[in-house]
């Protein structure tokens, strides 16, 4: 039969490593953390190499500008 000290060192070992699992993320935080990541790159992509035309050119040809609705017809 184990003695109370050996009991409560196995318990004080199994309490470090339930510790340990606690600092590791868990794979939900991990998927919306990589839906973050992959909304910001996608936000970062489009203003580095979107369309900078603006009002400027139409996108296509013939295309008139409307003052009243704010966008190409």
């Amino acid at each position: 039969m184990s003695s109370k000290k050996a009991l409560r060192r196995e318990q004080r070992r199994r309490g470090r490593q339930s510790n340990r699992r606690r600092g590791r993320l868990s794979p939900v935080t991990l998927f919306i953390l990589g839906i973050g990541a992959a909304v910001l790159i996608t936000v970062a992509a489009r203003l580095v190499f979107g369309d900078q035309s603006g009002r400027g050119a139409p996108p296509w040809p013939g295309a008139v500008w409307s003052q009243a609705h704010g966008h190409w017809h």
